[in-house]
């Protein structure tokens, strides 16, 4: 799934609004179901696999004269399960497999950007349109323009002034704000499992050997949020101008990834039971990351703070039940092995630069990581 959402204006007063919104939930099951026992004359296998991204994007552009607002909203929700289970009596004359792969990834990314004047387009010093540069310029030029058309179709009145309004100059006060929010959650479950009060029997056949009974659960999962806010005010110009750039990334990561043999009478030739990181493109960890980027620069009052805020959580079981009951045949073996690979991530960066005479810059980067 990709959801992007891309939003610009300018003007003398000018806001941007983007949102982008993206909510998947996905569910991939392999099971018996409940009911009378099944018996095969040979080999049983459930699978379930569950391959997904979720791609969410929301980018403002903001160029403004004397009032700028950006906000840049982006959320991504992802919610996949991947689930093989036996839920009946099986009786097999080879092997019973049960295999699970949840591989997954989520990301949020909001930017939001708020420009001033461009002191490249300011007239000469001295000429007849001094005192308009940068946005001023622009807005007064198109303003002139719906002008003339307007007159050309027969409009006997002029469009509204704002001349003495300024950007740049002292006769006027320059406020820009950028603000974005990124929020990803992240719930990923991958799970292998034969339930309580079941009798399984595996190998029956004659002369069979390899009457092995393997549960297996694979998952790799990647949540991601990203948040960049900045303003910019161009040149040098008197009057006050205030410039705020916020940035908040909030990553929220659970993860559910077991192989379960449960409170059952089990016979077979030998027991695997495994909770595996799968491999994706060379990568075989859970990876959750959160990124806060903030900058306000060129005003007279600059403010830049960054939030960024990392939650990821994951648990990782292969387990044989307390209360099961295993009879291994042909001198098998039981197997059991678990991995849980993750890294976390998190900065937060805020800067504040050029301009005037107060400066605020204040970064926050909190991670949260546990794994079971």
């Amino acid at each position: 799934m990709s959801t992007t959402a891309e939003g610009g204006s300018a003007g003398e007063t000018a806001v941007t609004p983007v949102v982008a919104i993206s909510v998947s939930d996905n569910e991939t099951i392999a099971t018996t179901g409940t009911g009378s026992g099944v018996v095969a004359s040979d080999t049983i296998t459930l699978s379930a696999q569950h391959a997904g991204s979720v791609t969410t994007v929301a980018e403002g552009s903001t160029e403004a004269g004397n009032t700028g607002v950006g906000i840049s909203l982006a959320l991504s929700i992802g919610t996949d399960i991947a689930s093989a289970t036996v839920a009946r009596n099986l009786t097999a004359g080879g092997a019973i497999g049960l295999s699970a792969r949840n591989a997954t990834s989520n990301s949020g990314k909001a930017k939001a950007s708020v420009a001033g004047g461009d002191a490249e387009e300011a007239p000469e010093e001295g000429s007849a349109d001094a005192e308009q540069g940068g946005v001023n310029k622009k807005v007064k030029g198109n303003r002139d323009y719906a002008d003339n058309r307007a007159k050309a179709n027969g409009a006997d009145s002029d469009a509204p002034t704002t001349d003495k309004a300024s950007a740049e100059g002292e006769g006027g006060s320059k406020v820009q704000v950028a603000g974005a929010p990124a929020v990803t959650i992240t719930s990923a479950t991958s799970r292998a499992k034969i339930n309580d009060g079941l009798t399984i029997t595996a190998g029956s056949g004659t002369g069979v050997t390899d009457g092995t009974i393997t549960i297996q659960s694979e998952a790799n999962a990647d949540s991601e949020a990203v948040a960049d806010a900045s303003t910019v005010l161009e040149g040098e110009g008197g009057g006050s101008s205030t410039g705020v750039g916020v940035a908040v990334s909030v990553d929220g990561a659970g993860i559910v990834h077991e192989a379960v043999l449960g409170d059952s009478t089990i016979t077979a030739d030998g027991v695997v039971v495994q909770a595996l990181m799968a491999e994706v493109d060379g990568d075989s960890k859970h990876a959750f990351k959160a990124e806060a980027t903030s900058g306000a620069s060129g005003a007279e009052t600059g403010v830049a703070g960054a939030l960024a805020i990392n939650v990821g959580l994951s648990r990782t079981h292969a387990k044989i039940a307390d209360n099961a009951t295993v009879t291994i045949t042909d001198d098998g073996a039981v197997e059991l092995k678990a991995q849980n690979l993750v890294s976390n991530t998190v900065k937060a960066t805020a800067k504040q630069e050029g301009g005037g005479s107060v400066g605020v810059g204040a970064s926050i980067a909190l991670n949260i990581g546990e794994t079971d």
